[in-house]
C-alpha cells in the first residue's frame, strides 16, 4: 500500500474534524435538552443587553416570567430613560420598593423590541410595559432609518422574523442596512452552537444561569423636589451644556412615515401579546427652544399635536406629559430630561400605575 503524506493525512483528519463538529453542532439539540430554569423567586433585570439582541428565547422568557411573576413593571426608553446621578423615572417607580425593570439606550426605539417580544409571546399575558415616547426622534436628524442603532440593539434575523406580522416595519429598516451585515452569518452559527455552549453548560452549572440576572433592587436616593441650581432656567439647560446648536426641529407632522408606523406596530404587538401598555407621551423642551430656536417652536407645538391624535387613534393608554416640557429646570440639555423633570414625569405615572404619589 502506498503511504499516504503527512500533510495529506493533517488535510484529511482536518477536514473529517471540520465535518464532525458542523454534524453536532446541527444535530446538538437532538441530544442535548433545553435548559429549563426553576420559576424565578424574584423580579429580575438582566445584567447584559445581548440576549434581547440574540433573541435568546430561554434568558428573555426567564426575564419576562419573573415580572408577571412578582407585580414587575418593564420600563422602555430611548437615552433620556438611562442612569441619572440623581434618579430617573424609573428609579422614582422604585422608591417605595423593587418593581422597575429598565430597558434603555440612545437609538432603543420601540420596534428594536419587537423579535424578543414575539419569541416571549405566551410569557406577556398582565406584564405592565411602560415606553417613554420621546418626540426628538420625529425631528429632522432623527426620523429616518439609522441602521447602526438598529444593529446595535436588533439582528437582521430577528428582524426577517417579524416581516409578517409587521412589514411596514422590518422591510424598511432591512432594506436600509448594509448587504454584509443584513446577510452576516453570525447569528444562524450563534443558534446553532447554543445547544452545546448554553444548555449543555447551564445543565452543569445552573449558577452560571442565575448569574446572568439579578434582583431589582429598591431605589434610595433623595428625591428631587426642586430644579438643580446647576440649570440656567431661562435657557432651560445645564450651564455646563455648550452645544445648543445640537439641537434639531421638529419634522412637519406626518413628515416621519417610519417613526409613525413603528409606533403602530409596536402597540398593535402589545395588544397581541396581552400587554398591559403605558405610553408615556415625552415633553420637548420648550424653554430651550424659545430661547435659542423660536421659529421651530411652532413645529414642536404641531408635533405634540400629531402624536397625541396617533394615541388616541390607537386606543393605547397613553399620559399626556408634554406640558411639563413648559416647566423651567425639567431639562438637562437640548433634549434629555433632568432629575427633576424625570420626577415629575414619575409622579403622574405612578397615578396612572395605581402607586401612590411620593412624599418628600
Amino acid at each position: 500500500m502506498k503511504p499516504v503524506h503527512p500533510m495529506k493525512l493533517l488535510v484529511r483528519l482536518g477536514q473529517t474534524s471540520l465535518a464532525l463538529t458542523l454534524l453536532l453542532l446541527l444535530v446538538g439539540d437532538r441530544f442535548i435538552p433545553a435548559f429549563a430554569p426553576q420559576p424565578p423567586a424574584t423580579a429580575l433585570r438582566i445584567r447584559s443587553g445581548l440576549p434581547f439582541r440574540h433573541v435568546d428565547t430561554t434568558l428573555t422568557r426567564h426575564f419576562v416570567r419573573s415580572l408577571r411573576a412578582h407585580g414587575g413593571v418593564l420600563c422602555m426608553g430611548t437615552s433620556e430613560t438611562t442612569t441619572l446621578a440623581d434618579g430617573n423615572w424609573p428609579d422614582f417607580l422604585n422608591a417605595d420598593g423593587p418593581r422597575a425593570a429598565v430597558l434603555a439606550g440612545a437609538g432603543r426605539t420601540a420596534g428594536v423590541h419587537l423579535p424578543w417580544m414575539w419569541a416571549a409571546a405566551g410569557e406577556w399575558s398582565g406584564v405592565d410595559l411602560v415606553y417613554f415616547l420621546n418626540p426628538v426622534y420625529w425631528n429632522a436628524q432623527l426620523a429616518d432609518i439609522e441602521p447602526e442603532y438598529w444593529l446595535r440593539y436588533a439582528t437582521p434575523s430577528g428582524l426577517r422574523q417579524i416581516r409578517d406580522p409587521h412589514p411596514d416595519l422590518a422591510h424598511p429598516v432591512l432594506n436600509a442596512l448594509p448587504v454584509l451585515d443584513r446577510w452576516h452569518p453570525g447569528p444562524a452559527l450563534r443558534s446553532a452552537r447554543r445547544p452545546w455552549f448554553q444548555d449543555l453548560r447551564w445543565h452543569f452549572s445552573p449558577r452560571e444561569f442565575d448569574q446572568t440576572f439579578a434582583p431589582l433592587t429598591r431605589w434610595r436616593g433623595q428625591l428631587p423636589l426642586a430644579p438643580d441650581t446647576n440649570i440656567d432656567l431661562e435657557t432651560g439647560a445645564l450651564r455646563t451644556f455648550a452645544h445648543p446648536d445640537w439641537f434639531s426641529p421638529a419634522r412637519p407632522a406626518g413628515q416621519a412615515p417610519f417613526r409613525d408606523a413603528e409606533l403602530r406596530a409596536f402597540v398593535d404587538a402589545c395588544d397581541r401579546l396581552d400587554i398591559r401598555l403605558t405610553i408615556v407621551l415625552g415633553p420637548a423642551n420648550l424653554p430651550f427652544i424659545r430661547h435659542h430656536y423660536p421659529s421651530a417652536l411652532a413645529a414642536s407645538h404641531n408635533l405634540q399635536s400629531h402624536l397625541r391624535q396617533l394615541l388616541d387613534e390607537s386606543e393605547v393608554r397613553h399620559l399626556d406629559c408634554s406640558d411639563i416640557g413648559e416647566i423651567p429646570g425639567a431639562f438637562n440639555d437640548h433634549q434629555h430630561i433632568s432629575s427633576y423633570g424625570a420626577f415629575l414625569i414619575a409622579q403622574r405615572l405612578r397615578q396612572s400605575l395605581g402607586l401612590p404619589k411620593l412624599q418628600p
